[in-house]
């Protein structure tokens, strides 16, 4: 294997053969107790943009899958990044055993089972949530756009310091029938938080009824009646927005939470 020293172990700080391949380890929040893994072949990138757009690409798609997917994708975006130890069942069903700053230890990488540089690393985490976040919104914002920016982000620096699975998919390592067993891994877990966005539509959308019943009220009726109706319906429509925010903040997964 290309990167080995003389004793025979991998050199974890040496570039590794551009034929060897290589998985990013994605785990997507998709309910209120499941998280779902979209395994990513980076074997062919090059560059944290070409990374970002991968990850982007495979989050999106992972948001789509079912209609719980979609409502969350509504209701919820990134806020926070944990790197993970996880189990994943059933070809995508995740467990999280440890977060959220675990990365491959140093023989996974000498055993060439895990890459990234250097190590051991220091400093902690690989990435820093909020950089990789903007890298994140980079590559949403890009999907959009006709336009290409080769220039943007076109350095190596986090893909190189990105844990990466080396060899073969996390899916193939496993033994026995498939379904039965559990295959572990390292990689990042996308937490999300309710959307501030979604929050305002709704109170947009509360204080838009109101307006609609006070001038209804007010053409049928007369002003003083359309007043205390009006009231009535914005005490309401507060209480109900409490509600919905208080289930969105229930439903957000206790594994989102960092515990150190």
């Amino acid at each position: 294997m290309p990167g080995t020293s003389r004793g025979g172990t991998t050199n974890p700080n040496q570039p590794q053969s551009p034929q060897l391949a290589k998985y990013f380890e994605l785990c997507v929040s998709v309910g209120q107790h499941t998280i779902n893994l979209g395994e990513i072949n980076i074997s062919s990138v090059a560059t944290d943009s070409q990374l970002f757009e991968k990850i982007w690409d495979r989050y999106h798609e992972i948001k789509k899958s079912n209609f719980e997917s979609v409502l969350r994708r509504w209701f919820f975006k990134p806020d926070d990044v944990l790197f993970v130890h996880f189990g994943v069942t059933k070809r995508h069903q995740v467990g999280i055993y440890g977060k959220p700053m675990e990365i491959p230890p140093p023989e996974e990488v000498h055993q060439g089972r895990y890459h990234y540089f250097d190590c051991p690393m220091q400093p902690l985490p690989p990435m820093p949530n909020h950089i990789f976040l903007h890298y994140l919104d980079w590559a949403r914002q890009s999907s959009k756009s006709s336009s290409n920016h080769p220039q943007v982000h076109a350095e190596d620096i986090f893909l190189s310091r990105l844990p990466k699975k080396l060899g073969s998919s996390i899916f193939t390592t496993g033994t026995g029938v498939q379904g039965s067993t559990i295959m572990y891994g390292w990689g990042v877990h996308i937490v999300e938080r309710p959307s501030a966005f979604a929050q305002s539509v709704l109170g947009l959308a509360s204080a838009l009824i109101c307006v609609i019943i006070f001038a209804f009220t007010w053409g049928f009726v007369d002003l003083s009646t359309a007043v205390g109706i009006g009231q009535f319906a914005a005490g309401v429509l507060a209480l109900a927005n409490a509600a919905i925010y208080f289930a969105l903040q229930a439903y957000s997964t206790r594994l989102s939470r960092r515990t150190r």
